[in-house]
């Protein structure tokens, strides 16, 4: 053991040697195949949640890096400096986010609200008109104090410095603060939250989500209609029996609307009398970025012209609609005195949709059910009021002011991931999808299905009442077709997972209710590009989906005419 007093060999004292004791050797090889074995286990985690291409990059990597830590020791040596510095320096940075994080968030508000409680816990208790805080202590009064060296115990029997009504007075105080430091922070927050709603570009995203895609390339009019697109969409407005609406009345350079009903291409000739066609479906029928006279009732009226049939089309498409809420739309119609010869859908999309934003089920619903019942306060998801003020009170009405500008509410709003007040339910069109989608993909598919069965079967109760006909097809999506080259940013679009949608709509495809005609494969066989999104078409797709509609709705439209017209 050396000490301060050992000299040198030339007499000069020197500093102990105080040198750490040497740890003892480690393992590489262990730490290396844990961290090999946790890599493994995210990998597989990866692939499990429907994610394979990453899991097996990740794979790839492990292998890769352990065979060459193994071949070559100093790349294992440098990997493994450069893993100890990552490590600090991760460290050094969670340190000050974690203890900024305790610090803002745990002891500044409590260290406020001890200030103005004038509470300090550190304060010695007592006379302080005593000369000194030395108290005698009683024996078997307090604990001893070897227990607690370094604080100060207070003798329990002399009387507290604050009486309760001061604690109140304070308390009382305290709150008013709280209070108007909440709805002051609400305002700014809820007045940050919202101040691009004047300014589309930023505070609403267009449906045309992918502008470069190929399918859109030479067609120098689709940025206009897109805009005029978008005011459509962000126009609409709530409809009790519908869900929502569109605007009844619209004019732009490619896109009108008239009485609700988007104008199509209009036949100059034909024989025999005029049959009336209303279409009805979502909004690949309505036409996202297609010309008025490029729809797909454009395109079928005028295939029907080129054999000699007059059809009198009106495009009811609606966007975001599904078959139910079309169902419904048409016995409005009906109700309202409007009957056509024969009504068309196009549906199958929204169906899934619907699925995977709310969860399967087999009850008919619109995909803004859930979030219109909990506005209102109805239903199993509604947010009812089992304590609380009664609905139209004075009392219930200064309650909901103050959730509307609450910092508190709007942070656990925020945290759920539920709309603020002023967001409308439907302002968004980006879906949300719930969970797994690969776990839900079969589920969805019977479910939708279903939901879709029930819509058929009341449309067709309709059509047989009141004298006129149907017909009902089941829509093609990137999902049922071949990915062509070009459409790779198409799969996968919006958040939706391809594997998952594929499995969903081969299931409720294979499901459908007899008598739907099938077109899933209209598609297949176009080499170009069509798709902007995992649904939409471009006029080209269009033009192709309404001839595979137009083969089968050909007889039937040759019998509502009158005459059996030429072949084809």
């Amino acid at each position: 053991m050396s000490s301060t007093s050992e000299r040198t060999q030339t007499g000069e004292a020197r500093p102990p040697d105080w040198s750490p004791v040497p740890e003892p050797p480690g393992c590489p090889l262990l730490w290396g195949a844990l961290y090999a074995l946790a890599g493994l286990l995210m990998a597989g985690l990866l692939w499990a949640t429907g994610h394979p291409v990453p899991g097996a990059i990740l794979s790839a990597l492990i292998l890769l890096g352990g065979a060459a830590a193994a071949l070559f020791p100093r790349l294992a040596r440098a990997a493994d400096r450069a893993r100890e510095t990552v490590q600090r320096v991760a460290g050094r940075v969670l340190a000050v986010v974690l203890l900024g994080g305790v610090q803002v968030f745990v002891f500044f508000p409590a260290s406020l609200v001890l200030w103005i409680l004038r509470i300090d816990p550190l304060a010695p208790r007592g006379d302080r008109g005593r000369s000194g805080y030395w108290q005698p202590a009683a024996p078997g009064a307090l604990r001893p104090l070897h227990r607690r060296q370094f604080t100060y115990e207070p003798d329990r029997l002399v009387a507290r410095r604050e009486r309760g009504g001061r604690r109140l007075r304070a308390a009382v105080g305290a709150a008013a603060l709280l209070l108007l430091a909440d709805l002051a922070g609400g305002a700014v927050l809820h007045r940050l939250d919202h101040s691009g709603d004047a300014a589309p570009s930023r505070a609403r995203q267009s449906l045309l989500v992918l502008p470069h895609i190929d399918a859109g390339r030479g067609d120098p009019w689709l940025p206009e209609l897109a805009r005029e697109i978008d005011r459509v969409w962000y126009d609409k407005h709530f409809d009790p029996f519908l869900g929502w609406a569109m605007p009844g009345t619209f004019a732009g350079r490619w896109l009108n609307i008239t009485d609700g009903v988007r104008r199509s291409y209009e036949p100059r000739g034909g024989r025999g009398r005029t049959v009336t066609v209303d279409f009805l479906g979502g909004s690949a029928l309505f036409g996202l970025f297609q010309r008025d006279d490029r729809t797909i009732p454009s395109d079928i009226a005028r295939l029907a012209e080129a054999d000699g049939i007059r059809l009198r089309v009106a495009n009811y498409g609606r966007m975001a609609y599904n078959n139910w809420q079309e169902s419904l739309l048409l016995s409005q119609l009906v109700a309202s005195g409007r009957r056509p010869d024969l009504a068309v859908f196009y549906d199958g999309n929204n169906e899934l949709v619907s699925q995977f934003r709310l969860g399967p089920h087999l009850d008919p619903q619109h995909q803004e059910a859930h979030e219109y019942a909990r506005r209102i306060g109805f239903g199993q998801y509604g947010e009812a009021r089992l304590v609380g003020p009664a609905p139209g009170s004075r009392l219930s009405r200064l309650a909901d002011s103050w959730k509307d500008l609450s910092a508190i509410v709007w942070l656990e709003r925020r945290l759920r991931g539920v709309p603020t007040e002023e967001t409308p339910a439907t302002q968004s069109f980006t879906p949300i999808w719930i969970a797994n989608q690969v776990l839900l993909a079969r589920t969805a598919g019977i479910g939708a299905a279903a939901v879709y069965g029930s819509g058929v079967r009341l449309t067709r109760t309709l059509a047989r009442g009141d004298g006129f006909r149907t017909a009902m097809f089941w829509q093609p999506i990137v999902y049922s077709k071949p990915v062509v080259r070009g459409e790779e940013a198409a799969s996968g679009s919006l958040g939706t997972d391809p594997s998952a949608w594929r499995i969903a709509y081969t299931v409720a495809q294979r499901r459908l209710a007899p008598g739907v005609f099938d077109i899933a494969g209209a598609l297949d066989r176009v080499r170009r590009p069509v798709m902007f999104d995992f649904v939409h078409t471009n006029e080209e797709g269009a033009e192709v989906v309404a001839r595979a509609m137009y083969r089968r709705l050909r007889p039937m439209l040759l019998r509502l005419r009158g005459g059996a017209g030429p072949s084809r």
